[in-house]
């Protein structure tokens, strides 16, 4: 587990590619992140700031899987499935954010409306 602080303390500095090598010998070395909601998060930080939408796109669906209540999960997944212009996708994914969190609603129509519906 000790391994699991190295990728965070370069995200910390802004050293996206080291953290993403060292995600990876964490989870050559047996640390299942993947498992975990908060882990799977900070992964995701690191992902999006190396604009990576293939691997945000896979790590969402790995957050709905594994937390299907947390509202941000969904929403990053409906933005990972807009930016890969998969437009139904998207949508279904956001009215999943609409259904755990009603008090979005005017961000979600601006998001749907943004895609066309």
């Amino acid at each position: 587990q000790s391994h699991w602080y190295l990728p965070k303390a370069y995200k910390i500095v802004g050293k996206y590619e080291l953290a993403v090598s060292e995600v990876k010998k964490a989870e050559k070395l047996g640390y299942k992140w993947e498992n975990n909601p908060t882990n799977l998060k900070q992964v995701i930080g690191i992902y999006k700031n190396l604009g990576n939408k293939t691997a945000l796109l896979s790590l969402y669906e790995k957050g709905v899987k594994l937390s299907p209540e947390d509202d941000s999960f969904w929403a990053g997944l409906a933005n990972a499935y807009a930016n890969l212009g998969e437009r139904e996708k998207a949508k279904t994914a956001a009215e999943k954010v609409l259904e755990l969190k009603p008090e979005l609603k005017p961000q979600i129509e601006k998001f749907l409306e943004q895609l066309g519906y």
